[in-house]
């Protein structure tokens, strides 16, 4: 008894304390028991229906697991989710967020509780189902393995999509936005619940489907998609929550570069597996550059002045290695820089497209569009910043920098189609032109079009307009530096 007793004493006092907090807060609630008890009284309701009604035995099984798999999709992937979102939002009204961070715990352990908190309610929502999961399994007609990756991705998303709704919940404290936000959230999850039950029917329709390692691809790209959306969310969070004096952003540029270098080696990987054919390296290079203009617009923007906190944690020695982690939008631009120079080494540099001669047609197409690819992420994101880069750290200066973003695509974009229907030309009006990054993907993919000129110098030009606001950036870095070497020297 004295051991059990240690124990416990012992991860007492580890163990979270914003995680009791809400998980004794979530189990008083009405809407969690109201939850719990529908859920219990659909599926139970269900069963006694169904086993009067459908005679055949293969069938029973599989429309009862389709029953009681909805309400766990929709308590695990959609209520939970939801409730987090409401917690979390309760408590940026009433401040307690706030009071939260003048205790000892961390922003990372604030969120981390809240997450704690919804998987301990997506574990108890599962616990109440297994007995009519156990059920179903062990009626005719319901395969293993159907079942296991069914209940497996559902619990995996519930957790993801939970990430996503606490970084919502405190990405917008207008309470406008948090109704707007509710909404179009309200909707997603919905969605994915409908997602989720499609997969699992088709799944315990054709069980033979797990078999193909097709779906394995498919299914991991799901699953990594909702993965690094919900790290994201919870990187979000935590930077949203911290102090302004530190470096917030230094989680969220970590987590870009090893999401994209993962994507960079899935890639890899499907290609030799022989289940991707040439043109689907460019597509999906062209796709990893479409997703990293939302982060790389916000780092771009954000405020060049560094926090007394950051200021205080550059390194002593190889402070320009660290450039590119540390906050402001100069650094931001070395970020990208090294990422897309990155991503462009590691294709082309890796087999089939480093055992290919240049000119080699089977592989020149895809070359030219990851080079195009990365050319119109860099020149997108990096060209109308450079212009706002004084006025960001004013919240009017940093949105106009953020709008400049899809103001510059969508004017490169239908300026010269305008164009062309005053002058008379049937290709610029088409949206056949450089400005249209679709129209030069296609080309390059078909193997009619190089890196056109008029992007190759957009992106020297590009590298210029920054310049100037990357060695002022790295001047203060220096500055930093030396500080910190000084105060090591005077201890």
């Amino acid at each position: 008894m004295i051991l059990v007793s240690g124990v416990l004493t012992w991860v007492d006092d580890r163990i979270n304390p914003i995680l009791v907090k809400e998980v004794r807060q979530a189990v008083r609630s009405k809407y969690f028991w109201g939850t719990y008890a529908l859920a219990l009284v659909i599926a139970c309701l269900a069963g006694s229906f169904l086993l009067s009604v459908v005679d055949d035995p293969d069938e029973l099984g599989k429309i009862f697991f389709g029953v009681v798999f909805f309400c766990l999709a929709a308590c695990v992937m959609g209520l939970v989710p939801f409730q987090a979102f409401l917690a979390a939002g309760g408590n940026w009204d009433t401040e307690r967020t706030q009071v939260l961070l003048l205790t000892a715990l961390s922003p990372r352990q604030v969120v981390l509780g809240r997450l704690l908190a919804s998987l301990v309610q997506i574990g108890l929502m599962f616990l109440a189902l297994l007995p009519f999961l156990g059920l179903a399994f062990l009626l005719p007609g319901v395969d293993i393995a159907a079942f296991g990756v069914s209940v497996l991705t559902v619990v995996l998303f519930g957790g993801f999509l939970s990430c996503v709704t606490i970084a919502a919940s405190w990405l917008g404290t207008n309470r406008l936005l948090r109704v707007l936000l509710m909404t179009v959230l309200g909707g997603g999850l919905l969605w994915c619940v409908g997602i989720a039950v499609a997969l699992a029917s088709e799944l315990i329709s054709s069980p033979d489907t797990i078999t193909h390692d097709e779906f394995w691809w498919v299914w991991g790209a799901l699953t990594f998609h909702g993965g690094a959306a919900g790290a994201f969310g919870f990187a979000a969070a935590v930077a949203r929550i911290a102090h302004p004096e530190e470096n917030r952003t230094r989680p969220l540029r970590i987590l870009t570069v090893l999401v994209s270098l993962t994507a960079i080696a899935g890639l890899y990987a499907i290609d030799q597996a022989g289940h991707s054919e040439e043109e689907g390296i460019a597509i999906v290079t062209a796709y990893l550059c479409m997703v990293l203009l939302v982060p790389f617009t916000g780092f771009l923007t954000e405020p060049e002045r560094m926090g007394r906190r950051a200021w205080i944690d550059v390194p002593r020695r190889g402070a320009l290695l660290s450039a590119p982690f540390q906050p402001g939008g100069s650094h931001a631009v070395l970020l990208l820089g090294a990422l897309l120079t990155g991503i462009v080494v590691l294709l082309l540099s890796a087999p089939p497209l480093s055992s290919v001669a240049v000119l080699d047609w089977d592989y020149y197409e895809v070359q030219a569009a990851v080079l195009i690819s990365t050319s119109y992420l860099f020149i997108g994101v990096g060209f109308p910043t450079a212009f706002f880069n004084r006025w960001t750290h004013m919240t009017k200066g940093r949105i106009a920098a953020v709008f400049s973003v899809p103001v510059f695509c969508l004017a490169c974009l239908f300026v010269p189609s305008v164009i062309g229907a005053v002058i008379g030309d049937w290709d610029l009006q088409e949206f056949e032109h450089v400005g249209n990054p679709f129209h030069t993907l296609e080309r390059a993919i078909d193997g009619h079009e190089s890196l056109p000129e008029i992007l190759a110098i957009g992106v020297a030009v590009t590298a210029l307009v920054n310049l100037p606001r990357v060695v002022r950036g790295l001047r203060r870095l220096g500055l930093a530096s030396k500080e910190a070497r000084d105060r090591a020297a005077t201890r």
